[in-house]
């Protein structure tokens, strides 16, 4: 009897915590579906009408819409969710949660952001704004001109595609064909025909990321950056437009007066004349005609100076102020090498652009020595004994023969063919 009545009592406490099981899973139920529905009603609360001066409602002209219209003295007053709008003419779509704006309209996000457009769609329950007309966005550090601009309220992210300027603190203007600001992190992303000014340089890049509160510029894709007495180019990188310094990586160069810096990556100073550079790098000086190559390098532009380490060489040459064939066009010719290995072309190209004038050159020269030959006379018999003392005095102490004209037609054979030349600084 106390063995069945132990039985019992151990089944109804196992009942009892199966219940209480139930019941928990219960009430964790009802409590997220009362977090979330609360949420919900927070994100869809009811646009709301602080002023009107004149409120109409015609259910034949306008049978979902309630018009607000300005009187004199004040212009419309609508609040939604941390937002106030103004204009001159509202339509108020209630159970849309909907609003048209129309003339002189202006939302204020709080004191962070301010749009203003001669047109205005607002949604209440997306958050989404769509502004048309002279459209102009502050915030505390830029002014952003556009034509159209949508703007989501819940990412904080506004948006335009019809061309745009932007306008930082007097000095800094960027123009572009598309543009997103990021309204959390103060940044703008510009895209296409990006066109970055200010009184020192412009930027001109494919996409730029500008951060406004700090005047950062960081770029990819093709860009030059140019200022009063250099050019940058490079692929990625970054420009800081308050301190006047970068940092440039993927096919950098500077082409200073002075010189041109190749380098895997490059940093520059603009303020106080001072780049440096890391890997791969080549440094042609174009006045003192010399070519250097090393691993790390600093310039000091203000003092003519140049530092560079890690399998540091430095090579000169010697343009001759004549031009003729056996320098300028053999593939063999050490300046005819380097040449188009800095202008960043291939040897033959190189070779047959200089051909359009070195050849007519030779043509000219060849019909003018041919014409004084014919019109040279012979007045005595000295002269032409003179002539006759060079000739066997030639003869005499040089070996003339066709065989010497075998050496250079292999090297115009292979020039013809495009063999790769053996660099030979001479």
């Amino acid at each position: 009897m106390l063995l069945f009545l132990s039985d019992l009592t151990g089944k109804k406490h196992f009942l009892d915590s199966k219940v209480k099981k139930k019941f928990f899973l219960v009430s964790v139920i009802l409590l997220v579906f009362c977090f979330y529905t609360k949420i919900l009603a927070q994100e869809k609360t009811k646009i709301k009408i602080e002023r009107a001066g004149f409120f109409e409602k015609d259910k034949n002209k306008f049978p979902d819409a309630s018009v607000l219209t300005r009187d004199k003295d004040q212009k419309v007053l609508i609040s939604h969710d941390g937002v106030l709008m103004t204009c001159n003419q509202a339509f108020f779509y209630e159970e849309r949660n909907f609003i048209e704006a129309f003339g002189e309209v202006s939302l204020k996000q709080g004191d962070t952001l301010d749009l203003k457009a001669n047109y205005l769609e607002y949604n209440g329950d997306t958050k989404l704004v769509f502004a048309s007309g002279n459209v102009i966005l502050n915030e505390p550090e830029s002014e952003l001109y556009t034509e159209t601009l949508y703007f989501d309220r819940k990412k904080q992210e506004a948006f335009y595609n019809e061309k745009g300027k932007l306008i930082r603190t007097l000095t800094d203007t960027i123009f572009s064909d598309r543009g997103t600001f990021f309204a959390n992190e103060k940044k703008y992303r510009f895209e296409k025909n990006v066109d970055l000014r200010t009184p020192k340089y412009n930027i001109y890049s494919d996409i730029l990321n500008y951060f406004t509160e700090t005047g950062k510029s960081y770029f990819s894709g093709p860009t030059d950056i140019i200022t009063d007495d250099s050019r940058i180019y490079c692929e990625i990188g970054y420009y800081d437009t308050t301190n006047d310094n970068g940092y440039f990586i993927k096919n950098s160069k500077i082409d200073f007066e002075e010189y041109v810096i190749n380098g895997d990556s490059i940093y520059f100073d603009k303020s106080t004349n001072y780049a440096s550079a890391t890997n791969n790098i080549k440094i042609l000086d174009t006045i003192n005609k010399t070519l250097t190559t090393g691993h790390y390098a600093e310039i000091h532009r203000s003092v003519d100076s140049m530092f560079i380490k890690k399998r540091a060489l430095i090579a000169s040459f010697k343009e001759s102020d004549t031009t003729y064939f056996g320098d300028k066009m053999s593939p063999l010719s050490d300046t005819t090498n380097l040449a188009p290995a800095m202008a960043g072309t291939d040897l033959y190209s190189h070779i047959r652009y200089m051909t359009y004038t070195t050849i007519p050159t030779y043509v000219i020269t060849l019909i003018v020595f041919i014409i004084l030959s014919y019109s040279l006379e012979i007045s005595s018999a000295g002269e032409m004994s003179d002539i006759n003392s060079l000739s066997d005095t030639l003869l005499n102490d040089f070996y003339i023969s066709p065989i010497l004209f075998v050496v250079p037609a292999i090297v115009i054979l292979l020039a013809f063919l495009k063999v790769k030349p053996v660099i030979a600084l001479s």
